[in-house]
């Protein structure tokens, strides 16, 4: 990954921390963090949000809370 994707991916990450502690969660994780967390204990918003970031990438939430898929992310 060259220095222009890994700065955007840095970027992106950071606004969705933001974005997550602006609407009052932990500034420390991502809204789809958030919302995996969410769905897991039947929350009907996190599963909302997971249902429509799965439209875009599958299994983006639960993907979200595994470790070693993070880590697979080069920022």
């Amino acid at each position: 990954m060259n220095w222009l994707n890994s700065y955007i991916l840095s970027l992106l990450l950071a606004l969705d921390q933001l974005a997550n502690a602006i609407t009052f969660g932990s500034h420390k994780e991502t809204i789809s963090q958030r919302a995996a967390i969410a769905e897991r204990n039947g929350n009907r918003i996190g599963c909302f949000v997971c249902r429509v970031l799965n439209f875009f990438h599958r299994d983006h939430c639960k993907k979200s809370l595994d470790p070693n898929y993070t880590k697979g992310l080069k920022l």
